[in-house]
């Protein structure tokens, strides 16, 4: 699996550096404006299907990551045909990774302007599984 993260103060401003992202990648977009929200309704609604009860450690570690990253957005970035990167970003930076099941890796040509475009907006940046890296 191949991953980008960028490490933030605390201040991103992850919403610009999504608009920047779906500029310089044609069809990247949000899926999921506000993840933790939506992460944590799911978790509820399983909870009760299992007879849970509410709360639970499951849900309260969620809610506790959800108030720590506070507003988290998930998105898509097509890289090529058959490859995307899967992407969630809030104040505290951002990771983006491959999908599940991907038999392909990008190669750094692919991913060299995200690279740059997290570096300019401040975020210690780290990198894995990426060709020619």
């Amino acid at each position: 699996m191949a991953y980008i993260g960028g490490h933030a103060d605390g201040k991103l401003d992850f919403d610009r550096l999504i608009d920047c992202v779906c500029r310089v990648y044609p069809g990247a977009k949000v899926t999921d404006g506000d993840y933790y929200a939506t992460r944590i309704a799911r978790q509820l609604e399983i909870s009760k299907q299992q007879g849970m009860p509410i709360p639970n450690a499951p849900l309260e570690c969620t809610q506790r990551v959800a108030k720590e990253h506070g507003l988290q957005r998930a998105m898509n970035v097509p890289i090529r045909p058959g490859l995307s990167l899967y992407g969630r970003l809030d104040r505290l930076g951002c990771l983006f990774s491959t999908e599940r099941g991907a038999t392909e890796t990008p190669t750094l040509r692919e991913v060299e302007p995200l690279i740059e475009m997290l570096t300019q907006f401040g975020l210690r940046v780290e990198t894995g599984g990426i060709e020619n890296a």
